[in-house]
């Protein structure tokens, strides 16, 4: 599994783990099509940067993808945040 960081603002955000994408405690809330992430419901979540950061282009709108379904929960031990690498092309996902 990987762990993801926010990029503005260096928060941990969660797990990749192949192509499903979990939060900070453990919940499936999205997946991965190469490196986009979308949500359970196929909105556009953000991009893997720098292997292990995640965030948004600013100013730039993503097409929705198809939704799939929850695979529930798995175990994980939360990561302490990170130093930032701030831009001003990208903006920290919200989910």
């Amino acid at each position: 599994m990987q762990p993801l960081w926010k990029l503005n603002s260096g928060h941990f955000f969660g797990w990749r783990r192949e192509d499903d994408l979990f939060d900070a405690s453990g919940h499936h809330i999205g997946y991965f099509a190469a490196d986009i992430a979308y949500s359970l419901t196929g909105e556009y979540i953000g991009e893997i940067r720098e292997s292990d950061f995640i965030a948004r282009p600013v100013n730039r709108i993503h097409a929705a993808a198809g939704g799939r379904s929850s695979r529930g929960q798995i175990r994980v031990v939360p990561r302490p945040d990170r130093h930032p690498r701030p831009s001003k092309a990208w903006e920290d996902p919200e989910v």
